[in-house]
């Protein structure tokens, strides 16, 4: 079976010359024209910001509209087309998706998925039940509980390939 992406053996000259080449794409990616970054996030959001300013006014924007605010990013930023009521996909949809999807593919994708949730339980930690803090304070006690999310948001990027190894690496372990 040939690989999409293909697997190198540590070291080897094969191994070093396509890390060469990511290395070169990475440094053209710093390089990047800071004029047109400029330009293009002036054209969004009416005027310059930071990265970290665009991801905590995108994380703003869909925490108080939920998925309007992503459906408007995804048609400003990715120019997806699809009208708002087609965000969510039917149960009539996934069971057709399901049965065209390769039995052979389905269980390799259930396989993945197993795998990267039991090693998620194993990189869980552990409580930590409260005892006497290490600084010394009379009547302080610390302790540690790990609580599961009630939701979590995913994104799973788009683009000319599918990438079912990018919903389940993100979507099992929240």
């Amino acid at each position: 079976m040939k690989h999409l992406t293909p697997i190198f053996r540590c070291g080897t000259p094969a191994a070093q010359k396509a890390l060469a080449r990511l290395t070169g794409r990475l440094q053209a990616l710093e390089q990047l024209d800071t004029a047109e970054y400029r330009a293009r996030v002036k054209r969004l959001f009416g005027r310059f910001l930071r990265p970290e300013e665009v991801v905590a006014r995108i994380l703003a924007d869909v925490r108080e509209q939920g998925d309007r605010a992503l459906w408007a990013y995804a048609r400003r930023i990715d120019r997806v087309k699809i009208p708002f009521a087609r965000l969510r996909v039917t149960d009539a949809e996934r069971r057709a998706a399901f049965r065209r999807t390769p039995p052979a593919l389905r269980r390799a994708l259930q396989k993945a998925a197993d795998r990267i949730a039991e090693y998620q339980r194993w990189l869980m930690p552990s409580d930590v039940a409260p005892r006497a803090s290490r600084t010394g304070a009379p009547g302080v006690k610390c302790g540690l509980a790990w609580f599961p999310l009630q939701r979590a948001g995913v994104y799973v990027p788009g683009g000319t390939a599918a990438c079912p190894s990018s919903v389940l690496l993100n979507a099992v372990p929240a």
